[in-house]
């Protein structure tokens, strides 16, 4: 029984670490939001500097295979 739970967190850690950080920047944007409308744009782009990042990651480690 162990080995199973281990098993499944090990394997849905990410895709639940990645919901609860979605789950928190919407949370800051609209806190900040209604604080003052630009401070709003601060976890957005944090949003977008982690997807590029991301990106460049996914495309630095899997790259196409060669046609």
């Amino acid at each position: 029984m162990v080995l199973i739970t281990r098993a499944l967190f090990g394997l849905l850690l990410w895709p639940l670490l990645a919901i609860a950080l979605i789950a928190i920047d919407l949370i800051a944007i609209f806190v900040l939001f209604v604080i003052h409308p630009a401070l709003a744009l601060i976890p957005l782009a944090i949003a977008v500097a982690g997807v590029f990042v991301y990106a460049r990651w996914e495309r630095r480690h899997f790259r196409p295979p060669d046609a």
